[in-house]
C-alpha cells in the first residue's frame, strides 16, 4: 500500500542517476564547446596535434563517464529492487520468498543477508505460533520451555 499522505514525490534510483548523467553530459558538452571556442581563437598557432589529442581525451572522458554512471546505476537499482521486492512480499504476508544469489560484498550485500535472516526468524516464529495454537485448540497442553529459541533471546513456553 502506498503512503498517500507523503508530501514528497518518490523518485526511483534510475530517475536520480538519469538526471545526474544528464547533468554530467551537459557539463562535458560545455567543456568541449569551451575548448573548441578557445582553440578556434588560438587557431593561428601550430598546435593541431595537441588539439587532436585534447579532443580525443574529451571524447574518451565523456564515454567513460557515461559508461561508469550507467554501470553504477544498474548496480544500485538492481540491489535496491531486490530488497524492495522482498519487503513488499513480507508486507503482504508472504514469508517464504528469499533473496537468492547475493553477490554483493558491500553494505547492500550485508543488508540483503540480514534481511534474509530476519525473514527466516519471522517465518520460524509464525510457524511456531501457528503450531502452538493448533495444539492448544486440540487440548494438547504439553509445555516445554526452550531457552533462547530465537535470536532475540526470548523463551518459548
Amino acid at each position: 500500500m502506498k503512503n498517500l499522505f507523503s508530501p514528497y514525490k518518490q523518485r526511483s534510483i534510475d530517475q536520480i542517476f538519469n538526471i545526474r548523467s544528464g547533468i554530467t553530459l551537459v557539463l562535458l558538452a560545455a567543456a568541449i564547446v569551451l575548448f573548441i571556442f578557445i582553440n578556434s581563437a588560438d587557431a593561428a598557432s601550430d598546435s593541431s596535434l595537441l588539439s587532436a589529442i585534447l579532443y580525443a581525451d574529451l571524447i574518451i572522458l565523456t564515454i567513460f563517464t557515461v559508461y561508469f554512471q550507467f554501470q553504477l546505476k544498474n548496480y544500485f537499482s538492481s540491489s535496491v529492487k531486490r530488497i524492495t521486492d522482498l519487503v513488499g512480499k513480507l508486507a503482504q504476508g508472504n514469508y517464504e520468498d528469499r533473496i537468492t544469489f547475493i553477490k554483493n560484498n558491500d553494505e547492500l550485500g550485508v543488508l540483503m543477508w540480514q534481511l534474509d535472516d530476519l525473514t527466516d526468524q519471522m517465518e520460524a516464529g509464525i510457524k511456531e505460533i501457528a503450531t502452538s495454537i493448533e495444539f492448544a485448540s486440540k487440548g494438547k497442553y504439553k509445555v516445554n520451555i526452550i531457552e533462547n529459541r530465537w535470536k532475540s533471546g526470548c523463551a518459548v513456553y
